[in-house]
């Protein structure tokens, strides 16, 4: 007996790797099988010990994705054969890419558009207000964090339960962007204070907020054609 199950949020195979072993713990689960070209999911268990499938979508939920059965969403399909589950998703994904998008064009513009002689306000060219400089980069960051929150939530889940994913390193590589651009912030603020315009100049050159800002945006984007495409 089997039962065939929607399943969002996959990226790579080892997704679904660790999706599959979520769902291999529940009990009367006897084979799972997940394609991440369709992102579905096939559940086979015992005559005697077919599982709930709350039970089911809870395990898949406990490693970061999303499920859904996928009979209860046949009468919802639409004529251009997308499903409402993933249609949901693709909306979801086009709003965060649009903040991501213009946060994350904002920063790469302040942090290196001196390099290429795009016109800036003159007070972000001033040594004295360096803080200002680096403080509206990581100001102008936040918001890409906040709605690729669950890239963080998986990734670092998956991380702990040594079964890492791409979403793994991608949290990772961000966050060790965003930890040193607020360290460099730091100390640019404490070298302000002790007068070392020195230190000012060789941090504020270093922050990373738009290395960390355009590594979650390209990969959302990635994310966002990639499914536009699967949908069609």
């Amino acid at each position: 007996m089997k039962e065939t199950y929607a399943v969002t949020g996959m990226t790579c195979s080892a997704c679904a790797i660790h999706i599959q072993k979520s769902v291999a713990k529940v009990e009367g689960v006897s084979e799972v099988t997940v394609n991440l070209m369709d992102n579905s999911m096939t559940v086979h268990w015992k005559d005697d010990k077919r599982p709930v499938a709350e039970t089911v979508i809870k395990a898949v939920r406990s490693a970061g994705y999303g499920a859904t059965v996928a009979d209860s969403l046949s009468n919802l399909q639409s004529t251009t054969k997308t499903s409402v589950v993933f249609a949901d998703e693709l909306r979801s994904m086009k709003q965060r890419l649009i903040v991501s998008l213009v946060a994350g064009l904002l920063v790469v513009y302040l942090a290196m558009g001196h390099m290429f002689g795009w016109p800036l306000p003159a007070i972000f060219h001033e040594q004295q207000h360096a803080m200002l400089f680096a403080l509206t980069q990581f100001i102008l960051s936040i918001p890409i964090f906040i709605v690729n929150g669950r890239v963080f939530s998986r990734g670092f889940q998956a991380l702990f339960k040594r079964s890492p994913t791409m979403d793994s390193l991608i949290a990772v590589g961000s966050a060790s962007a965003m930890l040193y651009g607020m360290f460099a912030l730091f100390k640019i603020a404490i070298a302000m204070g002790d007068g070392d315009l020195a230190t000012v100049n060789h941090y504020a050159m270093d922050l990373y907020f738009e290395s960390a800002a355009m590594i979650l945006t390209l990969v959302l984007l990635g994310k966002y054609l990639e499914l536009r495409a699967k949908r069609k």
